[in-house]
């Protein structure tokens, strides 16, 4: 009776041991292509019973149809090659719908052709990089951000719109959303560019609309240039702040930041932006007062350390009525603007052009016309706005170029790098630290190779059939680094997690990154390749997680870094 015992409860442990190997068994890749694969369709991998969260699909090249996205998945295509399209052309229509938190889309093409009709609809927290978005019918949308976790877009987005009255990016519907790294496009009669609100975030990005380039329903936007037909930014709820961008507004009566009046507040903080308005009738900064029920309230704008200019007015302010209509609320449109350069200014301006740290001389653009060649860095050492701003908390750390501010930082979206131009003619280049993008592998998952990978050389742009192959772009020729690294386990000591050892044995544990290597390559604008075995002399990398940090630098300083994700696996 007892050995019967000891049976039964071994067999239950041996069954209880397969359940959780089945229940906890390891990430795998889903392949996806015309044929040979292990599906011919994307939808059909997501749906399988045998794919499960944190699956990676792998999509080869090729033209697909809409998905709704049910699992937590990393739906990617074929690093190195042309991306896949995914598309849809019903009316009304998700061509990419994510139902799941933790959902990764990288390196693909997703399109919708129909009215009202949206390429990505996220409906849950969603990462989306190195990814087109197109949105040609009325009404579309390229992308629709309305999860309740945040959800992020960028780095390496493009989004185009051509459909009439459509907004191409919508963030931040619920949560804090973040856009970064994105060229947003809406080409279409009466189109947005993006709506930003509740939190949400607009980095490094540049946005343009035929009506409205940017709207603000309380975001924030930093490093942006903001191209508008009718406005450049506009305000319609809540706090905002805008630092270190472009604005710009072409049409007639136009405005490049306008704050309208809307659901209390309504207000927008500027913090070295430089504003142009060319339209006619168009000015350069308005605050709109409001008439009507307490419910609603005036625009409001807190400038400082901005350049503006309007063909019809550079700042404008608007008087409540007066008297007030009995049973309303009249409250007037406030412009505070203070360390500035602007020539005019009418309605209820506070700190005007006369007061002492204010100016209103040419702030001498390199081409300050808005349109295809607009450039608005300073083209010379002469221009009054460097150095003659303030600093303040609401700043932000670096100009539209990334380049820090002094303290005083000067006026205006850029700081002045020390290139002046040439007597009578443009401003000579300015040397721009190097860009690296479209950062890809040919095999995230791969066996060590037996050759070694060299510590230094030069890129290349010809295919590598065996191992693994990074491959990047760059804007011009630079030295690219390539730390190979990891995670290893530490010990807490204070803020920094330390290597285990003895002494250390009772402290709390924690995650450190480890650089185990260091690759280094001459490389040239455009696309370069490096093939990496993961061994390098004699010392080959342990099966296990690792990244490759990518790091490009010339004369001018080094790029932002850039990170791949690959395993080791042993056979």
């Amino acid at each position: 009776m007892t050995g019967r015992c000891i049976l039964v409860a071994a067999l239950c442990l041996c069954a209880a041991s397969v359940f959780v190997q089945a229940a906890t068994a390891a990430p795998k890749i889903v392949t996806v292509c015309a044929s040979g694969c292990g599906f011919t369709t994307i939808q059909g991998a997501i749906s399988d019973s045998t794919t499960n969260d944190g699956d990676e699909i792998l999509v080869s090249p090729g033209t697909y149809g809409e998905i709704s996205v049910s699992k937590r998945l990393t739906i990617e295509g074929q690093p190195g090659e042309p991306m896949p399209v995914i598309a849809s052309t019903g009316d009304d229509h998700f061509t990419v719908l994510t139902g799941v938190d933790g959902t990764v889309l990288q390196h693909l093409d997703i399109r919708a052709g129909g009215v009202n009709a949206t390429a990505l609809q996220a409906e849950a927290g969603t990462t989306a990089s190195d990814v087109r978005l197109t949105a040609t019918g009325a009404d579309g949308t390229c992308a629709d951000l309305r999860g309740t976790s945040p959800s992020t877009l960028g780095p390496n987005v493009t989004a185009t719109d051509s459909g009439s009255t459509a907004t191409c990016v919508e963030a931040g519907l619920y949560v804090a959303d973040t856009v970064t790294g994105a060229t947003v496009s809406a080409t279409g009669d009466g189109s947005y560019g993006l709506d930003l609100e509740n939190g949400a975030s607009l980095t490094n990005s540049q946005v343009s609309g035929t009506q409205e380039a940017l709207v603000l329903s309380g975001g924030t936007a930093h490093q942006v240039t903001a191209d508008g037909g009718v406005n450049g930014i506009e305000v319609y709820r809540g706090d905002n702040l805008v630092t270190d961008s472009v604005v710009t507004s072409t049409a007639a009566d136009g405005h490049a930041v306008l704050t309208d009046f809307g659901s209390a507040p309504v207000h927008a903080t500027l913090r070295n932006v430089t504003a142009i308005a060319t339209g006619p009738g168009s000015h350069g900064l308005e605050a709109t007062a409001w008439e009507g029920p307490s419910s609603y309230r005036a625009g409001s704008i807190d400038a400082r350390n901005v350049i503006v200019r309007g063909a019809a007015g550079d700042v404008v302010g608007n008087d409540a009525p007066n008297p007030c209509p009995m049973g309303e609320t009249c409250e007037s449109g406030i412009v505070t603007i203070s360390y500035s350069n602007f020539v005019t200014h009418t309605g209820p301006v506070v700190s005007p052009v006369d007061g002492p740290h204010d100016q209103s001389q040419d702030p001498l653009f390199v081409n300050g016309t808005p349109g295809p060649s607009e450039d608005f860095h300073l083209a010379s050492a002469a221009s009054p706005v460097i150095g003659a701003g303030i600093a303040d908390p609401s700043d932000g750390s670096t100009d539209r170029d990334g380049i820090a501010h002094p303290n005083p930082p000067s006026i205006g979206a850029y700081e002045f790098t020390g290139v002046s131009a040439p007597p009578g003619g443009a401003a000579s280049p300015q040397p721009l630290t190097p860009t690296i993008s479209s950062i890809h592998e040919t095999n995230s998952v791969f066996v060590v190779g037996k050759s070694a990978t060299p510590l230094t050389g030069q890129t290349s742009a010809a295919r590598h059939k065996r191992g693994t192959v990074f491959s990047f772009q760059l804007d011009q020729p630079s030295t690219v680094t390539i730390a190979i690294r990891t995670r290893r386990p530490g010990r807490r000591v204070g803020r920094r997690c330390a290597p285990p050892s003895k002494r250390l044995r009772k402290k709390r544990s924690c995650k450190r990154t480890v650089t185990l290597m260091k690759l280094s390559r001459s490389a040239h604008a455009g696309l370069n390749k490096v093939p990496f075995s993961g061994r390098v002399h004699r010392k080959a990398l342990k099966p296990g997680r690792y990244q490759a940090v990518f790091t490009a630098k010339d004369s001018a300083g080094s790029s932002k870094p850039a990170t791949l994700r690959f395993r080791i696996v042993r056979r």
